[in-house]
């Protein structure tokens, strides 16, 4: 995990501090929690046109207090850390199996969807 708090935002939003291999460190309301891959309900990816085609991946977490989707853009300090492990930790292509897709083709792409059990 990245040492220390990256909580460079002054209006206290949710975001991610820090990656590693037990899961997603994320500030949620000025405090800091490590959520774990188990956690997570779905990634998907997508292209920002406003942004000269920066692809960027959602990843939505179920958090104490419900469930938050939390943005990393591939210019965001933690993209690098966040693409190696993925696949790792989650069953998710590598990066380079899925960005040139996500880049080259319109809308979003799911790249992780939790399996619902007892259905």
């Amino acid at each position: 995990m990245a040492e220390g708090l990256r909580d460079d935002r002054e209006d206290g939003a949710t975001h991610i501090a820090g990656i590693s291999e037990d899961g997603i460190s994320v500030v949620i309301d000025g405090e800091q929690r490590l959520i774990g891959w188990s956690a997570v309900s779905g990634i998907t990816s997508a292209v920002s046109k406003r942004d000269d085609d920066m692809v960027f991946v959602a990843i939505t977490i179920d958090a104490a207090d419900g469930e938050r989707c939390l943005l990393v853009a591939q210019d965001d300090p933690i993209w690098t850390e966040l693409v190696e492990l993925l696949h790792l930790c989650l069953p998710v292509a590598p990066l380079d199996a899925w960005a040139a897709g996500t880049a080259a083709f319109p809308g979003a792409y799911t790249l992780y969807r939790r399996p619902i059990v007892g259905r």
